[in-house]
């Protein structure tokens, strides 16, 4: 199995994540970082888990990554 190497932008992001909600919910901070850690451990572990999506609705130039970011969150289980 092949390590997954995380994006610098990934990483920000996650971090960005968490120094928003640690201040709320330090517990909600952690899980939702292992959350998305899990989810994208498991992607790797099984690569078909997925669907191809042929329409990815309206496109903004740059904006690729935030929608990608947004449909994950949207599919990751609210544990916190």
């Amino acid at each position: 199995m092949s390590p997954v190497i995380y994006a610098p932008g990934a990483i920000r992001d996650l971090q960005r994540l968490q120094e928003f909600l640690r201040p709320k919910n330090p517990v909600a901070a952690r899980r939702a970082a292992d959350t998305i850690m899990e989810v994208v451990q498991m992607l790797v572990l099984q690569p078909q888990i997925g669907r191809p999506v042929d329409d990815h609705g309206p496109r903004v130039p740059g904006m690729a990554d935030r929608l990608w970011r947004q449909r994950l969150c949207r599919a990751l289980p609210l544990r916190w």
